[in-house]
């Protein structure tokens, strides 16, 4: 039985227990009416652990199925290219993901998140045009209405220039 899928899982798993946990102890300020910013982390991460847990259950049978039926062939030079351009998206992705952390107190939520979709739908693979475009706006204006509005969620405007251009945003 092959222990990636199921460590993967584990891990996985794992974490986003931990990060439920620690969601647990986030304090509300919220008026009347409102759902309040810590219910969401809550349902998010609690959804995710359980399917997380359904995903390494169903790993970990597909495992004892298989069993010892599989042969250790060697790979085929197209899964060790396909295997590469995994782990180069996967780097690519992170770096775009740190990027974009680190510079939305600068540049501002809302041109970061715009740039940040845009970059990583390129490390896709993306290539059509409309997608390009109206992918990053739909996003960012999804994320803006229902953080901003709906739940009362201040996002970083940024410094300078950019803070008075996210005066238009929000």
């Amino acid at each position: 039985m092959k222990k990636g899928p199921a460590v993967g899982n584990a891990v996985i798993l794992v974490f986003f227990l931990f990060m439920l946990f620690a969601s647990l102890g986030l304090h509300e300020v919220r008026r009347f009416g409102e759902i309040g910013s810590g219910f969401w982390p809550i349902l998010i991460l609690s959804l995710a652990s359980i399917l997380s847990a359904i995903l390494l259950f169903s790993s970990l049978l597909k495992g004892k199925e298989r069993g010892e039926k599989e042969s250790e062939e060697p790979p085929s030079p197209d899964s060790i290219a396909s295997r590469r351009r995994a782990r180069n998206i996967v780097i690519l992705s992170s770096v775009a993901t740190l990027i974009y952390i680190f510079t939305m107190q600068w540049v501002g939520f809302a041109i970061a998140t715009l740039l940040y979709v845009l970059g990583f739908i390129i490390i896709l693979g993306e290539r059509r045009k409309w997608v390009l475009i109206f992918s990053p706006l739909l996003v960012t204006v999804f994320i803006l209405v229902v953080f901003s509005k709906f739940i009362s969620i201040p996002f970083p405007r940024g410094i300078g220039v950019f803070g008075e251009l996210s005066r238009f945003f929000f």
